[in-house]
């Protein structure tokens, strides 16, 4: 399924397009299931501001590989795969798709290929944001033994989702935002400790709930309706990652008091830049196998969204862009 531009319109379209031919460190993989995110329709809407005329968009892929490139080590044909894509390469919205075998890992054999495809892209966002962006020792070496609290704002989407298990295996106590109560349930059922509304309530409804500030803050929500909230939640010396494209400049002199660490999480840079080792990705998904199987973290699937096609993947980016999602959803290919 690509988007396209013709007519000063971009819509998707269902196009036949020749089968990918694996270079040598590649996987060739039949895909079952695709996540939807929100990067998928903001790049939609760079196909309009770029000038571009086609692109194939998506990430999160569970499947079947297919057929292997001369230097793959690690991978057969037959193997039941869950990966997140590169962000300079055909997308996943397509019967097959082409992925550096790095990038990789074997599907948790007790998941689906639904809730498989549901996790790579927000379980790789969430763990690189808590523990590479905040420094959160990983839960392997900590036991749960860390101390102090973490803030998730809009903690029931995909990202929020698997952060909150991810933090409470660390040990931290997990102070979640949510609005609807469909969305508060899903974060409870998730681990939190608490949940808080979201914007301007958030501050007040923190005092009330006994937290002057936190010592982490997560931030999946957009960057500019919060910027002076969290300026006024984090506590001194404590980190803060960003998720979501600030809409204008902001001013970081209102951190400085405090010496707050402002750090942003963006997955897809790894696979941009080469000097950053994208291979992490795939050790990163090969851990959560284990702690997937083992129990420790759960599928983070809320809804199955159907068979593929172009006036589905419409609807469903819609709702993205509305931000009425809970957990992931996905979409079926085969």
């Amino acid at each position: 399924m690509v988007c396209k531009k013709s007519a000063d319109v971009c819509h998707f379209e269902a196009v036949d397009l020749p089968k990918p031919t694996p270079g040598a460190r590649d996987l060739l993989v039949k895909v079952h299931y695709a996540g939807l995110n929100p990067i998928d329709y903001k790049l939609k809407r760079a196909v309009w501001h770029h000038g571009e005329t086609m692109r194939l968009p998506g990430f999160d892929v569970a499947g079947e590989v297919a057929a292997i490139g001369s230097a793959v080590t690690r991978f057969k044909a037959g193997d039941a795969v869950y990966y997140a894509g590169a962000f300079n390469r055909p997308g996943a919205y397509a019967e097959y798709h082409l992925v550096d075998e790095n990038l990789v890992a074997k599907k948790p054999s007790n998941l689906s290929f639904a809730e498989a495809a549901a996790l790579p892209l927000t379980l790789i966002t969430a763990w690189e944001a808590l523990f590479e962006r905040l420094l959160i020792p990983e839960p392997a070496a900590t036991a749960g033994t860390i101390s102090g609290n973490l803030l998730i704002v809009g903690a029931a989407g995909g990202v929020g989702s698997i952060l909150i298990q991810l933090a409470k295996l660390t040990g931290l106590k997990v102070i979640a935002t949510a609005s609807r109560s469909e969305s508060i349930d899903w974060c409870q059922q998730m681990g939190a400790d608490l949940v808080l509304p979201h914007g301007d309530a958030l501050i007040d409804a923190a005092r009330s709930a006994g937290f002057r500030w936190f010592d982490f803050i997560v931030n999946c929500n957009d960057t500019s309706d919060y910027w002076n909230i969290l300026a006024e939640l984090i506590q001194p010396m404590g980190r803060i990652c960003l998720l979501v494209d600030a809409k204008q400049p902001h001013d970081l002199n209102i951190y400085k008091r405090k010496s707050v660490g402002i750090e942003w999480e963006f997955m897809g840079a790894r696979t941009l830049w080469p000097e950053a080792d994208a291979s992490v990705h795939g050790k990163i998904l090969n851990k959560a196998k284990a702690w997937l199987e083992s129990g420790h973290l759960r599928p983070t699937l809320c809804r199955e969204a159907g068979l593929a096609s172009p006036q589905l993947i419409e609807l469903e980016h819609l709702k993205l862009e509305q931000g009425c999602n809970i957990g992931k959803t996905v979409m079926r290919l085969i």
